[in-house]
């Protein structure tokens, strides 16, 4: 009776109010855009990330739209203006207007919700087709009924038309091949020289036309092969520039630029004569809308941001909108910042959660989202959302690799990683254990004489800058010298530390399923079971114990125990996301006086005295010390000048005050005119040293950053 009266205790907990909770600003990712499109001369967007809304730019920021005709249409399929006229395909319909938007008819005739393959406004008449088996219509002003395009008036053969063009009186509609017959590699070209009243099959034309365009009096032919036709007599006859190959969807001329576009970026700026690539400042530059709107050129790319043309830099700027309505699922504490991961990047918050910034853009480039990040030094490590693959970085998130080690594995397989200076540990239950020894360059299966490659290692705990537990199955690994050298001590019992405990000081702790907690005061060695009494059906994503409280985090709310169990205050969380469903919490980390927690819907913190907790003091707190990295000086010998990479807390100031040069006896060299430090953004730089006026031999350059103190020798010759 007394064990159900105190599971019952916690099934009927006390319940606080939501209002303790704070929304952090961030942590942030680039929205996922689904089209871009540009109406009355004004760049407008449509999102996927949060909740297909509809973003307007002004003065360089995004807006969403809460009010006005886009507000409320969803995805926009297609989007096309010509001057007054507009039409419009949405998730809410097709829509037409006829004065520049001030009003608008819904039509439902149109095929429905269609995502029509192009459209194209001629003085008042639309011309559109909806896909590859639905061929050319026409919508004249006024009537409700779509026309079909015939070759001639006895409407027996209809016109496809992938591409349409029109010039003058000339209209152009491109078939790339025979429809239902996906074999046929024969093209069509119908021309039109009376405004669309009568068609002809080009008989000088058979190529799959994929892109055209005309440059000034030149009509401009990308075909399916890669190759650049040119027309001067409005496709009566043509030429074939042969040194040309380039695949091209889209043809858009901006300024004296031709640009076109598929996987690549190719440009021209002498009519279509030669061809370069311009993919500078975009990460991928698969083509997935192209416009020019208020006088600017954007890009939006297959990973589905945008980008705007910096024409007299030759530089793609990127400008899509961010959003902080985004799934959070890591937060780890790592040179006294937080970093959360979860989502497309890595988020960094150096104050106490609650703002955060982007650490990593180039991790854009690999448009996957994150789950576990491993950070020791300069080396990053981000393991994706499904442990089947990561991407490693070894200068601090500058550049990027991806890496699987050729296990191409639908199932997750990747386990625990271990970074000890440029050698890497990856252990895997399903495929043994790797190893790299050169910051993830290479790998090679893992078998030392003592930790054997099959070895299933299930946790790890880092003591010291060198000294490492590994805790497998069969016993504990240890390592005083960064993993050069192991040693082997046999359990005495059952081990209980896996990927889920948490260590304390000398304190080891860790859950298993049936939510059973443990304890160890011997870094695992042994083990006492702490009897906590928790549902064994709640869902406890993470725990924590802190200054003698026990904090559960469960997938919706939070609880709290100041006596292992045997009371609980329950914290409820009742706030939504953007979408209308629950927020789920993915994981929690204390930081000072603040539990952080990430969640489906970014991150939110709350003070630890407004949960009942009492704060730890500084004395309980441990000293804390800040960052400080610094790569090898070169030349080194040095003759004039000697540089240094290196860097610094990003919350303290570094300063060339901070930096003083020594002899090999410790007398200090007068140099302060002969150090500069140039910074490339506010927590690295290099150090400069002329040393050009003093006698060869053995210097230490001194470096001392808050409770942090680095010497590096220079040898100067």
């Amino acid at each position: 009776m007394k064990e159900l009266l105190i599971t019952l205790l916690f099934l009927v907990p006390f319940v606080t109010f939501s209002n303790i909770w704070e929304k952090a600003k961030g942590p942030f990712e680039y929205t996922t855009t689904y089209s871009i499109f540009s109406f009355n001369d004004e760049l407008f967007l449509t999102s996927l990330s949060d909740g297909e809304v509809t973003y307007k730019q002004h003065d360089d920021e995004w807006i969403k739209l809460d009010t006005g005709f886009f507000s409320d249409k969803g995805l926009v399929h297609v989007f096309n203006q010509k001057d007054n006229v507009i039409f419009t395909s949405t998730d809410t319909g097709i829509y037409l207007s006829y004065d520049y938007g001030d009003s608008w008819k819904h039509y439902d005739i149109l095929m429905g919700n269609t995502r029509y393959e192009f459209v194209t406004i001629v003085d008042e008449t639309i011309y559109l087709q909806a896909n590859q088996y639905f061929s050319l219509h026409k919508l004249e002003k006024g009537s409700d009924t779509l026309e079909k395009v015939y070759t001639d008036n006895s409407k027996v053969d209809s016109i496809f038309a992938d591409k349409f063009l029109v010039k003058d009186n000339y209209m152009f509609a491109a078939d790339p091949q025979e429809h239902f017959d996906l074999l046929n590699k024969v093209g069509k070209l119908y021309i039109s020289k009376d405004n669309g009243k009568t068609w002809k099959l080009s008989e000088t034309m058979k190529e799959q036309i994929r892109s055209m365009m005309f440059y000034e009096e030149t009509l401009l032919v990308f075909t399916q092969d890669d190759e650049l036709y040119k027309s001067i007599d409005y496709g009566e006859t043509w030429t074939t520039d042969t040194s040309v190959h380039i695949q091209a969807s889209h043809l858009l001329i901006y300024k004296d630029l031709i640009f076109a576009v598929w996987n690549t970026l190719n440009v021209s700026s002498d009519g279509g004569e030669s061809w370069g690539q311009l993919n500078d400042g975009i990460d991928r530059p698969g083509y997935k809308g192209l416009i020019i709107s208020n006088g600017n050129l954007y890009f939006l790319t297959q990973n589905r941001l945008v980008y705007r043309f910096d024409y007299d830099r030759k530089y793609w700027n990127r400008i899509s909108p961010m959003t902080d309505d985004v799934y959070q699922k890591t937060l780890i504490e790592e040179r006294d910042t937080l970093f959360s991961t979860g989502s497309f990047t890595i988020n960094y918050s150096n104050d106490k959660g609650e703002s955060w910034d982007i650490y990593s853009e180039s991790l854009y480039s690999y448009n996957s989202k994150t789950d576990k990040l491993y950070i020791r030094d300069s080396i990053i490590v981000a393991v994706n959302q499904w442990s089947r693959s990561f991407y490693i970085s070894s200068d601090f998130g500058k550049t990027w690799r991806y890496e699987n080690l050729g296990i191409s594995d639908l199932e997750g397989w990747i386990n625990q990683i271990l970074v000890m200076g440029n050698r890497i540990l990856l252990t895997s239950s399903k495929y043994g254990n790797f190893y790299s020894k050169d910051a993830g360059m290479t790998w090679n299966e893992y078998d030392d004489e003592v930790l054997k490659k099959d070895v299933f290692i299930t946790s790890y705990v880092r003591l010291s800058d060198s000294e490492i537990i590994l805790y497998s199955y069969e016993g504990l690994y240890l390592t005083n010298d960064n993993g050069l050298t192991w040693e082997y001590e046999k359990a005495s019992e059952e081990l209980k530390a896996h990927s889920n405990s948490m260590r304390e000081g000398n304190n080891l702790y860790s859950k298993y399923s049936n939510n059973v907690f443990y304890k160890s005061t011997d870094l695992g060695r042994t083990w006492i079971d702490l009897e906590v009494k928790v549902d064994s059906t709640l869902n406890i994503i993470k725990f924590i114990f802190y200054n003698d409280y026990l904090i559960l985090i469960a997938s919706s709310d939070v609880y709290i125990s100041n006596n292992l169990g045997k009371d609980w205050n329950r914290l409820e969380f009742s706030n939504i996301g953007p979408d209308g469903k629950a927020v789920n919490f993915r994981d929690g980390i204390i930081k000072d006086e603040y539990l952080i927690l990430a969640s489906s819907y970014g991150n939110w913190r709350a003070m630890l005295s407004d949960l009942g907790i009492k704060v730890k003091s500084s004395v309980e707190s441990e000293i804390e010390r800040n960052y400080l990295y610094t790569y090898p000086p070169y030349p080194n010998p040095a003759k004039s000048e000697v540089k240094m990479l290196f860097y610094w807390d990003i919350n303290l100031p570094m300063t060339i005050d901070d930096i003083n040069i020594y002899d090999i006896t410790g007398k200090k060299i007068d140099a302060a005119d002969k150090i500069s430090l140039v910074k490339q953004e506010s927590h690295y730089g290099n150090l400069i040293w002329d040393c050009s006026t003093v006698q060869p031999g053995i210097y230490l350059i001194n470096i001392k950053h808050g409770t942090e103190e680095k010497a590096v020798k220079v040898v100067v010759e």
